[in-house]
């Protein structure tokens, strides 16, 4: 912080961004899968609740059936795994790689990412 003192003076509004962006790097991920269909009233529901929580270590993802692009999907191979379940949106919310169970409830994946 130090480092950028003379920057946040001169433009202190910048500094939320910096504690954000350090945050992140102190914290492993949270990984947000979203399985369902891209603009689908289901998905943007999950997302918006996605957006209403502070957690500024996250990471989100959208498994909407497509194939990802070259390296991408190389290295998530998983994510052909995190499906719909009962033809609705799906959340998988996991961290260091181990993801608890998915849920389609809403108040469900709040819950999930209030903790």
């Amino acid at each position: 912080i130090a480092a950028f003192a003379g920057q946040l003076n001169q433009a202190p509004t910048a500094m939320p961004q910096m504690l954000a962006a350090y945050e992140f790097s102190r914290h492993k991920p949270t990984q947000i899968i979203i399985a369902g269909r891209r603009g689908a009233a289901d998905v943007l529901a999950m997302q918006q609740i996605i957006s209403g929580v502070f957690l500024p270590h996250k990471v989100v993802l959208l498994a909407d059936g497509e194939k990802m692009p070259g390296e991408l999907s190389e290295k998530l191979e998983y994510l052909s795994l995190m499906t719909m379940q009962d033809n609705k949106a799906t959340a998988y919310v996991c961290e260091n790689f181990s993801c608890k169970k998915p849920t389609n409830d809403l108040g469900v994946l709040r819950d999930m990412l209030a903790k």
